[in-house]
């Protein structure tokens, strides 16, 4: 499992696998939901303020055995907002908060490629909708400053009489 976080992205895309994940035989089995707490601490200690920003998630091998099950599983635990499912995750391993993603795409990225293009169409969408609203974010700020300035302007005017 790759985790890698960065400051400079728009938002924050995680894929979970429905069916949970062990690291090794060392390690316990952790379920899709205690895998998503325990990334997000990890996400909380690195830097809080990436918590802020949006959040895509993928769940994906919903091709697989008992997979919907596990998926309504991993929604309950998702929706009681780390009230349930943290039960084997040491108290000093859990987030302060829960991230609240924007959009939960389901796919199969071995055995369905229409899945996956649905989710590269889906972040497509995403980070067009961040980007035209930093844009108007940008815009509001720019007017904001050019009025500031207008207004100084006029006020030097009288000063000048």
């Amino acid at each position: 499992m790759l985790v890698w976080f960065d400051e400079f992205l728009f938002f924050q895309f995680f894929i979970i696998d429905v069916n949970g994940f062990r690291l090794g035989p060392e390690y316990p089995f952790r379920t899709a939901y205690e895998n998503l707490v325990l990334l997000t601490k990890e996400l909380e200690l690195y830097n809080p303020d990436l918590l802020k920003k949006s959040c895509v998630l993928a769940v994906n091998k919903m091709d697989t055995e008992n997979a919907k099950e596990k998926l309504e599983e991993f929604e309950s635990c998702l929706q009681s907002n780390m009230e349930k499912g943290i039960e084997n995750i040491p108290e000093g391993m859990l987030p302060n908060q829960q991230i609240e993603f924007k959009d939960i795409l389901l796919m199969s990225a071995k055995e369905d490629a229409k899945s996956v293009q649905n989710v590269k169409e889906k972040l497509r969408i995403h980070i067009d909708d961040i980007y035209q609203a930093d844009e108007q974010e940008k815009i509001k700020e720019l007017t904001t400053e050019i009025d500031a300035l207008l207004i100084q302007s006029d006020n030097n005017k009288f000063m000048l009489w």
